[in-house]
C-alpha cells in the first residue's frame, strides 16, 4: 500500500502498533469481516474510518450504530430496518445499515452490549446465505469495535462464539498510549496541527518541557484524553502564540510546578482530579462521578463551584 493511503497517516512507532498497522493494511484490501480491540480512546474509530478510506470500496457509505446507546430493539431496527429482513423477506419499509451500507463499512461500536439474540441474528445476516430468496445478501464490510476483550466474554457464554469466530478474520488490538511513549510527542504534534487549523490560528510549537511533560503523563483516557489537554492548552495560550509552554498545559501534567508555587491546596487537587475523570469519560458526567465514588448531584456542584469547564 503507497504513503499516499490514508492509513498512513497512522502513527506506529512501537512493534505493538506497527502490527496494527501492518494488519490494517492488510484487511484494507479484502473485504472481510474485522474485530478491533482496545481501551476508549485508543483511536479505535479513526483506525477504521482510515482503513475504510484505503479500502477498494471508500466511495461507498462507512456506518455507524452504537450497540450501547440504544436498547435491543433500537439496535435491531438500525441494523436490519424497521421490517427485519431476517424474518420477513422483501418486506417495504427502512432497510437497516447493514443494507444502507451497499460495500461500504458497518462499524457495530460496543459490540459486547448486543443481546445474544441479536448477536445470532447478527452472525446470520453476515454468513453466505444459502438461498438467496429467503434474504438479501450482505455485501458490507462488518467491524465490531470493543473496550473489553470479546475473548473473556465468549469464555463466560456473554457473546457468540460463532458471532466472534466471524468478526476475528482480523483481530486488531491496540495498546493503550501509556504504552506506547514514543508515540505521544508525535501524536502530540500530529493533533496540535489539526486542532490549531480548525480553529484558523498558527500551528504553535511545542516547547521542550511541554513536550517532556505530555511525554510522562500516563494519560488514563488515552489518544482523547490528550487531544482534550491540547485543546486546553491551546485555549489558554491565546491565539497569537506561536509556541506552547508548560504553564499552558493542565495542572495535573505539571504537579511539581504546581507544588512549588504552592498550589497544592486540598482544592486544587481535588479540582484537578475531577477535571481529569471528566476528560477521560469524555465528560459523562454520570461514569465520572461512579469512578468519583460520588453522587453526579455532588460532581456538578463542584464542577460548578471550581469552574471546571
Amino acid at each position: 500500500m503507497s504513503s499516499s493511503s490514508p492509513l498512513h497517516q497512522w502513527i506506529a512507532l512501537v512493534p505493538e502498533t506497527v502490527h496494527v498497522l501492518r494488519q490494517a493494511r492488510r484487511a484494507a484490501t479484502a473485504p472481510v469481516p474485522l474485530l478491533i480491540e482496545g481501551e476508549p480512546g485508543t483511536g479505535k474509530s479513526l483506525l477504521i474510518e482510515l482503513l475504510h478510506l484505503s479500502s477498494p470500496f471508500r466511495f461507498e457509505p462507512c456506518l455507524e450504530v452504537d450497540c450501547a446507546a440504544w436498547s435491543p430493539e433500537q439496535v435491531r431496527e438500525q441494523l436490519f430496518g424497521a421490517n427485519s429482513y431476517a424474518e420477513s423477506s422483501g418486506a417495504r419499509g427502512f432497510p437497516g445499515r447493514l443494507l444502507q451500507a451497499g460495500q461500504g463499512t458497518v462499524v457495530l461500536d460496543n459490540i459486547a452490549a448486543l443481546s445474544l439474540d441479536l448477536q445470532e441474528q447478527l452472525l446470520n445476516a453476515v454468513q453466505p446465505a444459502r438461498s438467496r430468496h429467503r434474504r438479501p445478501a450482505v455485501r458490507a464490510r462488518v467491524v465490531g469495535l470493543s473496550t473489553v476483550p470479546l475473548e473473556q466474554a465468549v469464555a463466560r457464554r456473554d457473546f457468540s462464539l460463532g458471532l466472534w469466530e466471524r468478526l476475528s478474520t482480523y483481530r486488531l488490538m491496540i495498546p493503550p498510549l501509556r504504552q506506547r511513549q514514543p508515540e505521544i510527542v508525535p501524536l502530540a504534534r500530529h493533533l496540535l496541527d489539526r486542532l490549531a487549523r480548525l480553529e484558523r490560528r498558527p500551528v504553535p510549537r511545542l516547547a521542550p518541557e511541554t513536550e517532556q511533560l505530555l511525554a510522562d503523563y500516563p494519560y488514563p483516557g488515552n489518544v482523547r484524553e490528550l487531544q482534550v489537554i491540547l485543546q486546553q492548552a491551546l485555549a489558554h495560550s491565546g491565539v497569537r502564540t506561536l509556541e506552547l509552554l508548560a504553564g499552558d498545559l493542565p495542572a495535573e501534567l505539571r504537579p511539581a510546578q504546581a507544588a512549588a508555587a504552592g498550589q497544592f491546596s486540598l482544592q486544587a487537587l481535588e479540582k484537578a482530579h475531577i477535571a481529569a475523570a471528566l476528560r477521560q469519560v469524555g465528560w459523562n458526567y454520570s461514569e465520572a462521578a461512579r469512578r468519583l465514588g460520588i453522587s453526579r448531584k455532588t460532581l456538578l456542584a463542584k464542577r460548578k463551584r471550581y469552574q471546571i469547564d
